[in-house]
């Protein structure tokens, strides 16, 4: 079982669990997208560690979801492509529908 200085969190701590920047941790808690810290005094911010390994299994299982590496090839040319003919047909291959 973990000690109690062990399940709280500095934004350091919690920068190092999801591999990212402090600020870029800092900006997901700003946008809503991450659990905000509790208030531990002045200007001390902590987060519990099993409310961020939650957040990690949560997210973890909607990013695990396999993807076919030709949609994202055939999204990034649609994305590319300028109006036309050439666009329409990758959006028929995207779509599952043969081009004409």
């Amino acid at each position: 079982m973990l000690s109690t200085t062990e399940s709280i969190l500095t934004l350091r701590d919690c920068a190092a669990l999801l591999r990212r920047s402090t600020y870029a941790v800092a900006r997901l808690v700003r946008d809503g997208k991450f659990p905000a810290p509790l208030p531990m005094g002045p200007g001390c911010r902590r987060w519990l560690r099993a409310d961020i390994e939650k957040w990690l299994a949560q997210h973890s299982a909607a990013n695990a979801a396999p993807r076919d590496p030709l949609t994202s090839i055939l999204e990034r040319a649609v994305a590319m492509a300028g109006e036309g003919p050439v666009k329409q047909a990758l959006q028929r291959l995207l779509a599952g529908d043969p081009p004409l």
